[in-house]
């Protein structure tokens, strides 16, 4: 059933660490993100360890504030802004 939208494709993911890594997939050695400081775990070793070693600099901030996220962007080099929806055990 079309709707009106746009969009000729989709992605379904059945965790939303499958979904971080696809679209981290997309980046190149050189490239920088910006995630929250309160990310899941496995969110945090992936951006810290795994992409890190791919020479993509990952930068964590205070979400709550926008300002912390403006400050981290590097104009040129940063591509992804993570988007944080907090699980219901993780909200401060």
């Amino acid at each position: 059933m079309y709707y009106g939208c746009a969009y000729q494709a989709a992605l379904a993911f059945s965790s939303g660490l499958a979904a971080t890594n696809t679209i981290v997939s997309l980046l190149n050695s050189g490239d920088h993100l910006i995630c929250e400081e309160d990310a899941y775990g496995g969110t945090h070793r992936l951006f810290s360890r795994v992409v890190k070693s791919h020479n993509v600099e990952s930068t964590f901030v205070d979400f709550l504030n926008p300002e912390n996220v403006e400050r981290a962007i590097i104009p040129g080099k940063t591509k992804v802004h993570n988007i944080f929806l907090p699980p219901v055990f993780n909200i401060r």
